[in-house]
């Protein structure tokens, strides 16, 4: 596997999370679980609240979902050894130690959330130009339909 492969995954990884994040963080089937979290947070207070808010924030839950999506990568290329890692293994860094696997959980995590936060920025921008574009519609419509019943 070569960098741009490498890439290529925590690009779609990052598609992925902001997917996920999103359908559950708007989504209708997730709806019952989000309001027990919150009610369950605002009665217990403290930490609870912060926990409970992290399930209606989308930068929150991106971060979460795209930890643990960068988690199981790591781990998954930590266990497989793909020749990309062999290669640097070898290198006078010594990616064998713990600090060299911690430090690319991090920078996947950070990739794939970065990926994550900017699909959905693009996906709520193209929503609101066709939320724009059917209110013009409607508008022209009423218009429409007023002068031509006069």
């Amino acid at each position: 596997m070569n960098l741009w492969h490498f890439i290529a995954i925590l690009i779609i990884l990052g598609v992925v999370s902001g997917h996920i994040t999103h359908i559950m963080v708007t989504g209708i089937i997730f709806e019952g679980l989000r309001r027990r979290i919150k009610v369950l947070g605002e009665s217990r207070g403290g930490i609870c609240a912060y926990f409970s808010e992290g399930f209606h924030c989308q930068l929150c839950c991106g971060v979460w979902y795209s930890s643990i999506i960068a988690l199981l990568w790591t781990t998954g290329l930590y266990i497989l050894r793909p020749s990309l890692w062999d290669g640097i293994a070898e290198r006078p860094l010594g990616w064998i130690t713990p600090f060299a696997w911690v430090s690319l959980f991090i920078v996947q995590a950070f990739f794939i959330a970065a990926v994550g936060h900017l699909f959905r920025e693009i996906v709520g921008l193209i929503e609101d130009q066709r939320m724009k574009a059917e209110e013009d519609v409607e508008i022209l419509e009423q218009t429409k339909r007023r002068f031509g019943t006069q």
